[in-house]
């Protein structure tokens, strides 16, 4: 999982910025009964500042995130996707556990820095337990969710070649606040 700096995490304390987030600190994470627990963080790595190539804004309501592509998601039905198969009008779970409605999905280039936390919790494939997280509204997967159930593959992004598509899509410039430059 990786957000855009800035982007609060729920931990026990409240929301607290990504990238404050450090291992042995504790986030409300999911458990085997669909509601929250608390859960230690084992991973939280990140890269400040500099320009992040294609990283996606989601947006809905008044509320938006920032996101890598590879970022997982959980729709209405309880699936998860990740964000580069997002598209407006699906519907996502919001932290509070009501379901909302995408209305936007904009591909463009960040300045600032990203970073990524996964939970303590052991790996189960097939278990959701410990791996989503109520992340600035929405419930999306934790890096350990990331890695261990990608999304299926798609060109490397970062590359030259991928960065002369970019350019050549004119894919816009998003600021530090995700508003297009």
């Amino acid at each position: 999982m990786s957000l855009a700096y800035g982007t609060p995490v729920q931990t026990l304390d409240g929301p607290k910025p990504v990238e404050q987030i450090e291992v042995g600190d504790m986030v409300l994470a999911s458990d085997d009964a669909g509601g929250w627990r608390p859960t230690e963080v084992a991973f939280s790595q990140g890269a400040s500042g500099g320009r992040q190539e294609n990283l996606l804004r989601v947006d809905w309501n008044d509320s938006y995130l920032l996101v890598t592509l590879d970022h997982p998601f959980e729709l209405a039905d309880g699936s998860i996707r990740a964000a580069r198969n997002l598209t407006a009008g699906q519907k996502v779970r919001a932290a509070d556990g009501s379901i909302v409605t995408l209305w936007g999905i904009m591909v463009g280039r960040f300045t600032g820095g990203i970073h990524a936390i996964g939970t303590a919790t052991p790996w189960r494939a097939g278990s959701l337990a410990g791996r989503l997280l109520q992340t600035g509204g929405l419930v999306t997967g934790d890096f350990i969710l990331q890695v261990n159930a990608p999304p299926p593959s798609l060109p490397s992004f970062g590359t030259r070649e991928a960065e002369e598509e970019a350019e050549a899509q004119h894919l816009p410039t998003l600021r530090h606040d995700g508003d297009p430059v």
